[in-house]
């Protein structure tokens, strides 16, 4: 199995199961869940770094930039995937309470900033679609590909080392 493919399964999995223990937990309800969130994203950076130094160790220590961007997109599409897919499942039927907490964390936060009840109101009436299956799978997709392709480019030129007989 190529190290991207492989990689990109251990981080959808890694992913499945720390939010699994996330709900185990209850600590994605707690006031400290950024933190959470926070530490999640070392998971696709590590999968990533670790795909790239398998492909650059089997190639004489040398990738290029190109390479391992492409390498490290497909480990972030693969488990960001598996992901996306696992938190609609789990939104809609391992924790279904948990869209309602979210809801309710956004009025608490709308009422912090002296929103009146009108604009809450109407506000959460047009986020409600977005609460919708199709939607949520959506809006992880593109927030994986976008931040994931950031952290690619970002591993990739960090990570990158041409091999210096093919430039000359």
């Amino acid at each position: 199995m190529k190290p991207e493919i492989r990689y990109g399964l251990i981080y959808g999995g890694i992913s499945v199961l720390w939010t699994l223990i996330m709900y185990v937990t209850e600590l994605n309800r707690s006031e400290y869940d950024w933190v959470v969130n926070l530490l999640s994203l070392v998971v696709p950076i590590v999968c990533m770094v670790m795909a790239v130094n398998e492909i650059k160790a089997a190639q004489s220590g040398y990738i290029t930039f190109n390479q391992s961007f492409k390498k490290t997109l497909t480990v972030i599409l693969i488990g960001g995937t598996i992901a996306a897919v696992f938190a609609v499942i789990y939104m809609n039927w391992i924790d279904p309470g948990f869209l309602e907490f979210t809801k309710n964390k956004q009025v608490i936060k709308m009422q912090e900033m002296g929103l009146s009840d009108d604009v809450i109101e109407k506000q959460m009436a047009q986020s409600e679609k977005f609460y919708q299956p199709q939607w949520m799978f959506l809006f992880s997709i593109v927030g994986i590909l976008f931040f994931g392709s950031i952290f690619a480019l970002i591993v990739s030129a960090i990570m990158k080392k041409p091999n210096p007989e093919e430039i000359a």
